[in-house]
């Protein structure tokens, strides 16, 4: 009698072992499943980050080529003796895209 009583509080120990090896387990696997979860988050935080960079900087670029090249253009004209007079108004365009050019680098983000 004794043997068997013994026997099942054995068992319920046993049972009771396995349940909270079961529950640790089950702990376990669910940290590790959120911090995978922090970690591809944090990745695709990372990676529109990095877009949103590359757009702006390709908006940057794209901003400063028109002003470049209608300075290229008006340097152009402007060394053509027919553009006689046109000086000031050269000056001022070159002004105006060198002006447009800076604040294109310097504008936040």
């Amino acid at each position: 009698m004794e043997d068997d009583y013994a026997e099942q509080l054995r068992k319920v120990r046993q049972a009771a072992v396995a349940e909270q090896e079961r529950q640790a387990q089950e702990a376990r696997m669910k940290a590790e499943k959120a911090s995978q979860d922090r970690r591809e988050a944090e990745a695709l935080r990372r990676q529109k980050e990095q877009k949103v960079r590359k757009r702006i900087r390709r908006e940057r670029l794209l901003a400063c080529i028109v002003p470049v090249a209608i300075i290229i253009f008006t340097i152009v004209l402007l060394r053509d003796p027919a553009a006689k007079g046109a000086g000031f108004l050269g000056f001022v365009v070159i002004i105006a895209c060198i002006s447009a050019i800076i604040g294109a680098l310097t504008r936040k983000k």
